[in-house]
């Protein structure tokens, strides 16, 4: 069978648009990343990225204080003001939807992804 030229551009077209289709769907559009997102009262005050080592004390409305480090991609809570300091105690935290909670300081420290969007709280009971 004996291919005309025609017939040798369409397949050529045909493959450059599914090898571009597939680098669309495939390849993400910007770099992907994990993000240290910072919650005070259910509301994010500040993202970090888990590439950049940093040491950060975050002071609450009410005069509260916690303070966090980002080592080597991974999230500590090093100090809080809170009496049971049960945020300082908890592991370190490096994957995305890992928490560290300063529950008496409403402080919560949220890993997330780049292409994450912040969750949205669906309700509070009380």
């Amino acid at each position: 069978m004996k291919h005309t030229r025609p017939d040798l551009v369409f397949l050529t077209l045909l493959v450059i648009v599914g090898l571009l289709l597939a680098g669309y769907i495939y390849l993400p559009a910007h770099p992907t990343g994990k993000f240290l997102e910072i919650r005070i009262d259910g509301k994010v005050t500040a993202t970090y990225p888990l590439s950049e080592d940093r040491k950060q004390q975050i002071q609450t409305d009410d005069g509260h204080t916690n303070t966090f480090t980002i080592e080597n991609g991974i999230v500590y809570m090093k100090d809080a003001s809170c009496p049971d300091q049960i945020c300082v105690h908890t592991k370190g935290i490096s994957k995305s939807g890992e928490t560290i909670v300063c529950l008496p300081h409403k402080v919560v420290l949220a890993i997330v992804d780049s292409t994450q969007t912040s969750p949205s709280l669906d309700g509070i009971s009380g």
